[in-house]
């Protein structure tokens, strides 16, 4: 004897005439194998936040099926351009206006020290991102990097050395074309906005590398922002975010300055 078919909830009409901008998952762990445009793939463990809008009439979201559409990433390589494809196909399947999906990494690169070549990694996290609605989709790459600053005002009053810290430079962008976004060179390219890149492994030559490095290379927030800037622009990205934040050594407070391609002009 069969049994009888559940109902469908979450597809029911619904008569309070509120459309639900954004519905679904968030804080879905997966495993992913990412393909960067420059060729490299990540292997890690994600967080995934998927979602659909929901028109005013329908009651809710089908969520499961959203964690399922994740769950197939097990079985190949998932790219910022395969997520463009993945959010249309979620909006044709649950009928719905609009659709995306968030995956936040941790990506870990490979990286010789500065002086002495000795190997080691350097950890970077990553968010990539796609958006599908009838107007076509949206792409975008966000990439954290740890870096040195040094400042430059320690440095004009103090009659020996300069105070530095670890800081954050984050930036987000627009992707106009997934090919040629390689967010790992990205990620390289904004370390030299600050007065010094991180590493993992530093022996005594390459600490005398980095320390004097950064000494030559002072750098205010607002500093590392208006170079992060400039290097975006002149990439060509037309638009983007920026936030950088000094883990400060001398303050008990944190110093951060951002920047955006929209408060420009």
């Amino acid at each position: 004897m069969n049994a009888p078919a559940l109902a469908d909830v979450q597809a029911g009409a619904d008569a309070r005439g509120v459309a639900v901008a954004r519905a679904g998952i968030a804080g879905l762990a997966a495993p992913v194998a990412f393909a960067d445009a420059g060729g490299e793939l990540h292997q890690c463990l994600a967080q995934v936040t998927a979602w659909v809008a929901v028109p005013a009439a329908k009651r809710g979201a089908h969520m499961s099926r959203l964690a399922e559409a994740v769950g197939a990433w097990k079985d190949g390589e998932i790219s910022l351009a395969a997520l463009g494809a993945w959010a249309a196909a979620r909006r044709a399947e649950q009928d719905s206006p609009a659709a995306g999906v968030e995956v936040a990494m941790t990506w870990l690169l490979a990286r010789p020290a500065p002086a002495s070549g000795r190997p080691s990694w350097l950890d970077y996290q990553v968010v990539a991102a796609a958006t599908s609605t009838a107007d076509g989709e949206e792409l975008t790459a966000a990439v954290e990097v740890p870096v040195t600053t040094l400042c430059p005002c320690s440095k004009e009053v103090a009659a020996a050395g300069a105070h530095s810290q670890r800081s954050l430079l984050r930036a987000k962008i627009a992707v106009a074309d997934a090919a040629a976004c390689g967010i790992a060179a990205l990620a390289g390219q904004l370390e030299g906005c600050a007065s010094a890149r991180l590493d993992a492994v530093l022996k005594r030559d390459d600490e005398k590398a980095v320390t004097e490095g950064a000494y030559a290379r002072p750098r205010f927030a607002e500093d590392v922002v208006r170079e992060a800037a400039l290097l975006l622009t002149e990439a060509g990205h037309a638009r983007w975010k920026l936030r950088v934040r000094n883990l400060e050594s001398i303050h008990n407070h944190d110093a951060f300055a951002e920047a955006s391609s929209e408060a420009q002009g």
